[in-house]
């Protein structure tokens, strides 16, 4: 896999906490309530754009609309979840006969979930689920799984882990999937500015955690949600903001932590034989 590293002003380091880095967490003010420029809505009619107060200047990226399939993929992985008082997002990753296996972010745990909400591309759910058992959590990576019980009858999508080969390009754009506002699943274009090895500090100790920046930040019950490429193939799993950014756990670390707590036959990766579908034209 080839690492694309860039260095990250000390400063910048040194600020981003969990509590700033966290998208889920009612008492944080974050993201806003308008889509910017570089995160578009492809459920939304509007052309409304948020003018940036980035003082760098923009090498356009013109992300092109994700396709019919992968619009209903990527809401069929992505499920809400919460508590009475808190809502957030998470990605289904694996399937057995008896659960669902859903990847999300650490904080989110910490808030007790309780339901899962599943809505198979629906606009409504067609399933709540509510026993609901923490496999593994990791606040390092701020990354957690959890095991819900299934029935036959419920029919889900299972979202592969994408892989990146060294010498394969770094993408500049992908499509990020959130349950925003506790509302269904929805997917925003998103530019990604590449990859970066951030040091954060956490009540436990300074930690380094590889993660996407993307030019635009999540709204608020977003965090958990995948990062997808043009296949649908899961590239990160949001993180939250600092700074007008965007911060995704990258595909390093998603399979690192499955590994570390013993859940490597969770991870399926896609055949590399497969050929993308083609985006449409915006």
């Amino acid at each position: 896999m080839k690492l694309y590293s860039a260095r990250i002003p000390v400063l910048l380091c040194s600020l981003i906490v969990c509590a700033q880095l966290s998208c889920d967490q009612p008492s944080v003010p974050v993201g806003p309530k308008k889509k910017s420029a570089s995160t578009e809505s492809d459920e939304s009619t509007s052309d409304e754009a948020e003018s940036s107060v980035d003082p760098q200047p923009k090498t356009p990226v013109k992300i092109p609309a994700p396709t019919p399939k992968l619009l209903k993929k990527a809401h069929s992985v992505t499920v809400r979840l919460g508590n009475e008082a808190f809502d957030g997002s998470g990605v289904i990753i694996h399937r057995d006969d008896q659960s669902l296996y859903i990847l999300t972010v650490a904080h989110a745990v910490r808030e007790r979930i309780n339901r899962v909400e599943i809505f198979a591309g629906k606009e409504t759910p067609i399933a709540e689920l509510n026993q609901v058992k923490v496999l593994s959590k990791q606040e390092r990576a701020d990354l957690a799984l959890i095991q819900v019980p299934i029935s036959d009858d419920i029919e889900t999508t299972v979202a592969r882990i994408a892989k990146l080969e060294e010498d394969d390009p770094q993408p500049a754009f992908g499509y990020s999937v959130g349950c925003g506002d506790g509302k269904p699943p929805s997917t925003h274009r998103e530019h990604i500015l590449g990859a970066h090895s951030i040091r954060i500090e956490l009540e436990s100790g300074s930690t380094n955690r590889y993660m996407w920046r993307t030019e635009s930040p999540q709204e608020q019950g977003r965090s958990g949600g995948p990062l997808l490429d043009v296949n649908g193939d899961l590239l990160g799993i949001a993180l939250g903001k600092y700074a007008d950014r965007g911060y995704y756990a990258h595909l390093r670390e998603i399979s690192e932590y499955l590994i570390d707590s013993g859940l490597a036959n969770l991870v399926t990766y896609p055949d590399r034989s497969q050929v993308a579908d083609k985006p449409q034209g915006k």
